[in-house]
């Protein structure tokens, strides 16, 4: 068995939907670990793992002794309103019928008035499976057999209890016996004894024996009747399973013929109208930024060159505005200072004042062609460069988003090209349609049976209470004892019997599982000499410890840390040989271990406990270095985070000193 996902809805301190993928990555990374302080959620994940595979039956450490409808309404987060209810989903893979298969149980419940409603469905490969949900009870024990269930599913309690000598036995007596089915026998000979103490001969007088042989007449025929109703509703729900393969096979071959996308055919034309106005609008915002200035850019060269022609005019005009204002300038100044120089100096100033009127002409002497108006120079400013550069960035990203548009339309046509005619999937359609048809109108009969099967049955129940209630009258007239001597004589044969057969059981496996518990403990043990050999006593199921010398071990010599080590030990042994391939769930499994022992487990136990191992840890438990140490066998990590604010639980990727956390759905 392979758990692929857990989805919470409401369920104890989880408010609203909560959807965790359990999937490991790669066999070699088996763990999926979770974090959480106490109170934040972990048993309560555990619990649900327990209740939506098993209901009623499941053996959940919030329960104690409340009624199981309680159970359920305290389930419900106290935060949702009256009318909302709970739910679990749990998908997994297993093998089933030689195949291996996906699972999905979906358990719900709301509260109705004192009561609960509670519904169950569950389906194989995605098809809901009237049989499955009604036989779940049986295959969830071809699955995951709820009395081994505790080998795989535990706490740190249970590995409490087993470090503790005075309780050991108990806990390992009930494991054996779950594990070898000896609590079957031991129910056996209770309900030997049970027959021993009840059964009497009726020698009553004969208008008692008269009645009581028409009321027992009545039970048989009741009886009789609740047979046919049985046998009439499992006709019926073998109908359903046979429609439901019927549907299942269409549905396939409608699959493979590509009915799906004929189904989905008008949603893939309206996207392809879609892509298509899309991609109008690009080109229309494309031949906007066309019909612009940007066209300028195929000439940007000669742009520049125009901007640079521009300057050496602008700077040539100015030349000659300046040698027209020298000019006059020149004749002013000698007129003003010449008769006050000789007539060298004077004759110096006039050649400088030339000179310097001859190099400002120069200046000038540019080859004028543009021709432009006064005002191109800010128009140049504001298309070069920085609006040409501008309006090329947002082209380019139109582009680009066309190309993408006219990807995407050409795989929308390859798909509209490959979904088929209408008149290629009209049978299959029609044959799927048939077999939905049919399909409900068999559940529609299993209900009907169904309900004159309760009938039957509160009718055999009636018949039954009436008998006995004759019984009882006439129990001062029962004297059979021939008939009792009989019946506890062979009764007291039978639970000799099935003693012999429990011991024989026990000496044939008894062997088995003490050498899985000593391979187990010696992988853990850090002491390797510490311990050589290990016996379980057939009749108490006291652990015995032997050194190297065959000498007796006391468990009270051992360290808490190594008891500790030692219940993990019986544990994964016995789990080991039960042959079921099944996850292993441990919840605060470190509590009373020192860090040496705690780094054994983590090394040893931890990656090698399963083909996947769900870890429920605080954050003093598995620490950062305990963290490093597991890290590579760790395929998902999650934190259970707890609100006071709102009251609830929420979950989010990582661990607490693990990568930035996200919200998990």
């Amino acid at each position: 068995m392979l758990l692929r996902e857990i989805v919470l809805h409401n369920f104890g301190g989880y408010r609203g939907r909560h959807s965790i993928d359990l999937t490991p990555p790669s066999p070699s990374q088996p763990i999926i670990l979770f974090g959480g302080l106490n109170g934040a959620g972990k048993t309560t994940l555990l619990d649900a793992m327990q209740l939506v595979l098993y209901g009623k039956r499941a053996r959940c450490a919030g329960r104690g002794n409340l009624a199981y409808d309680e159970y359920l309404r305290r389930c419900v987060n106290r935060s949702v309103a009256e009318r909302e209810g709970a739910a679990l989903e749990l998908c997994f893979e297993a093998v089933f019928d030689g195949v291996v298969a996906v699972f999905r149980i979906h358990r719900s419940w709301e509260r109705a008035g004192a009561g609960v409603r509670e519904h169950l469905a569950v389906s194989r490969d995605d098809i809901d499976s009237m049989l499955l949900t009604e036989r779940w009870d049986e295959i969830v024990e071809e699955l995951m057999p709820l009395d081994i269930s505790s080998l795989f599913f535990f706490d740190g309690e249970k590995i409490e209890a087993l470090a503790d000598p005075e309780r050991a036995g108990l806990v390992i007596a009930t494991a054996v016996d779950s594990l070898l089915g000896l609590n079957l026998l031991d129910r056996l000979s209770v309900d030997l004894v049970a027959l021993e103490r009840k059964k009497r001969a009726i020698t009553a007088d004969s208008d008692t024996r008269e009645n009581l042989a028409k009321l027992e007449e009545a039970v048989a025929s009741a009886r009789a009747q609740r047979a046919r109703a049985l046998q009439e509703k499992a006709s019926r729900l073998n109908e359903v399973d046979r429609t439901e393969t019927v549907l299942r096979s269409a549905r396939d071959a409608f699959r493979k013929q590509g009915g799906e996308l004929f189904e989905k055919k008008g949603q893939i034309e309206h996207r392809r109208q879609l892509l298509s106005t899309q991609l109008l609008e690009i080109e229309h915002r494309l031949f906007d930024v066309a019909a612009g200035p940007l066209p300028l850019r195929l000439v940007s060269d000669l742009l520049a060159q125009v901007v640079e022609q521009r300057g050496r005019e602008k700077d040539a005009s100015n030349a000659d505005l300046m040698a027209e204002a020298l000019d006059g300038r020149d004749s002013d100044m000698l007129v003003a200072v010449g008769p006050a120089l000789s007539k060298s100096a004077r004759a110096k100033l006039e050649d400088f004042l030339a000179a310097d009127r001859v190099e400002r002409s120069r200046l000038a002497h540019v080859p004028r062609y543009l021709a432009v108006p006064d005002d191109i120079d800010q128009r140049l400013a504001f298309v070069w460069p920085n609006e040409l550069g501008r309006l090329a960035a947002q082209t380019s990203d139109l582009l680009a988003a066309r190309e993408l548009v006219i990807a995407e339309i050409d795989e929308v046509d390859r798909t509209l090209a490959a979904v088929p005619a209408a008149d290629a999937v009209a049978a299959l359609s029609a044959q799927c349609d048939e077999a939905s048809r049919l399909l409900e109108e068999a559940r529609a009969r299993h209900t009907v049976a169904s309900e004159l099967v309760e009938e039957a049955a509160r009718a055999v129940a009636d018949h039954e209470a009436r008998l006995q209630r004759a019984y009882r009258d006439a129990s001062a007239t029962v004297a059979g004892e021939e008939d009792a001597r009989r019946i506890v004589d062979h009764a007291g044969r039978v639970r000799e019997t099935l003693d012999l057969f429990r011991r024989s059981l026990l000496d044939r496996h008894l062997s088995s599982i003490e050498a899985a518990v000593l391979d187990s403990l010696r992988r853990l043990l850090r002491k390797q000499q510490l311990i050589s050999d290990l016996r379980l006593d057939p009749d108490t199921f006291e652990l015995g410890l032997f050194d190297r010398d065959g000498n007796r071990v006391s468990t009270e010599r051992l360290s808490a840390g190594e008891r500790q080590l030692l219940a993990v030990a019986l544990l994964w042994g016995l789990a080991r040989v039960s042959g079921k391939q099944l996850p292993t769930i441990v919840d605060t499994p470190l509590g009373r271990l020192d860090s040496t022992h705690r780094r054994l487990i983590a090394e040893r136990y931890f990656p090698n406990a399963s083909h996947q191992v769900l870890l429920l840890s605080t954050d003093e438990e598995i620490d950062q270095n305990l963290l490093d140490v597991i890290r590579p066998s760790i395929g998902r990590m999650y934190e259970l985070r707890y609100d006071d604010a709102t009251g609830s639980t929420s979950v989010v990727d990582g661990y607490f000193w693990a990568e930035e956390a996200s919200h998990v759905a």
